[in-house]
Parts: C-alpha cells; structure tokens; sequence
C-alpha cells in the first residue's frame, strides 16, 4: 500500500508541474491588482449585504436584554395540530420595574416556568405562531405573573424564536 500512495505522489506532481501555473495569467501586474480589488470588493458587498441581512432577522426575532430583564426557558415545545407535528423552541424576556426585582424573579424561575410554560404551548396549539399568538400570550402571561409577582413585572418579550 506504501508504493501504490508514493506512486499517487509522484504522479499528482508530474501532472501538477506539467500544467503549469492553475488560475488567470495577466499580461501586466496592473490588470492583477484590479482583477484582485474586485473580488475583494464583490466579497466586502456580499458580506455586508448578508450581514445586513442577518441583523433584520435578528432584530425581529430577538431583543438585547437590559439589565433589569431575565431570560425565561428555552422551551421545546412538540405539540399535534390536526395530525400534525409542530415544533417549537421558544424563550422569553421578563423586564422587572428594578435590578433587585429582577434577582427576585430569577430565584423564582421554578414557578415563573410553571405560569409560562402552559401558555407557550397553548400558543402553538393553532400551529406556527405569528404576532397574533404573541399578542394574546403577552397579555395572558402579564396577567398570570402579575397575580404571582404584583406589579413587579414590566414587560414580557419573545427573546428568541426557532
């Protein structure tokens, strides 16, 4: 097996060196340097545009968290809708009214769970949410917490949507 691979070699670096040099030959070095600018600017225009891109799905997907907001889950949730499966992997942001509310909710994340969790199933069990369902679980959720936390709790957000 040892000859066969050496044999491979040499035989790939004949054919390499036969060839010659592989990829556009230009008369003069001016033509190379444009020929490389473009490329490199094709590049930067795709990335940007890709990241650009990327930041717009983001934005409407997920919210940067503030100091006085904690994460809630993620939950996967895998629910049947008409003989169908829908899965879901959601999380939430909880904004307290200060900081110290909010290490107050984070040491309740156990209960905090109990509330949300049947409201996020609940909302995919018409299928893929869209902001309707998001809508109705914000104003649901706010209520159920308020009953647990008072009015300690601002806001709710979806942080991230799979």
């Amino acid at each position: 097996m040892r000859g066969f691979s050496r044999y491979l070699l040499t035989l790939m670096t004949v054919f390499t060196l036969a060839l010659g040099p592989v990829g556009p030959v230009f008369a003069d070095q001016e033509d190379a340097d444009e020929a490389v600018e473009d490329r490199l600017e094709k590049s930067r225009k795709e990335a940007a545009g890709e990241r650009s891109e990327r930041i717009k799905r983001d934005f409407l997907y997920k919210r940067t968290l503030e100091p006085t907001m904690t994460t809630i889950g993620p939950y996967n949730i895998n629910v049947r809708v008409d003989g169908k499966a829908v899965y879901g992997f959601i999380s939430f942001a909880i904004e307290a009214d200060t900081i110290e509310n909010r290490a107050l909710i984070e040491s309740y994340k156990p209960r905090v769970d109990e509330v949300v969790f049947p409201l996020a199933i609940e909302m995919y069990r018409s299928g893929r949410p869209g902001r309707d369902q998001f809508d109705v679980f914000r104003e649901n959720a706010l209520r159920d917490l308020g009953d647990v936390f008072g009015d300690r709790i601002q806001d709710i957000f979806v942080y991230q949507v799979l």
